[in-house]
């Protein structure tokens, strides 16, 4: 939903039960979150999507006909600690462990859509509005 680029960027992926936030930092996945939808997304249905991002807030609304099955508001944090282990080149002992902090700037950026592997998706009726 917000990218800087194809390394950095927020990703809302859709399941039949639940939708999972990512954040990609510097081409690294981080799972972000994870909701449960009012009822399972069915692949043959089309549904209504409408997603807001404003600076560092987004929130997605999912709607069958009428019936609201998502309200979900994320809020994409301005930094994360991502830990970083060295191991030992002959084994998998850890050799030394640390944290480093990464600031994040994802108040600006591009909206768009993904396929990868085998995920697909049929969209129509795109309407992107900059505020």
């Amino acid at each position: 939903f917000r990218a800087q680029n194809l390394s950095n960027c927020v990703m809302i992926q859709l399941f039949n039960n639940k939708i999972k936030s990512h954040l990609r930092v510097n081409g690294q996945w981080i799972v972000y979150g994870e909701d449960n939808t009012n009822g399972n997304l069915n692949v043959d249905s089309w549904y209504k999507l409408k997603a807001y991002c404003e600076k560092r807030k987004i929130r997605i609304n999912i709607f069958s006909d009428k019936k609201e099955l998502l309200d979900r508001h994320i809020v994409i944090p301005d930094n994360i600690t991502v830990v970083v282990k060295q191991l030992s080149p002959t084994s998998n002992e850890v050799k030394k462990e640390f944290g480093q902090n990464i600031n994040l700037d994802f108040d600006f950026g591009s909206f768009g859509f993904r396929n990868y592997g085998r995920e697909s998706a049929l969209i129509k009726n795109v309407f992107i509005e900059k505020l």
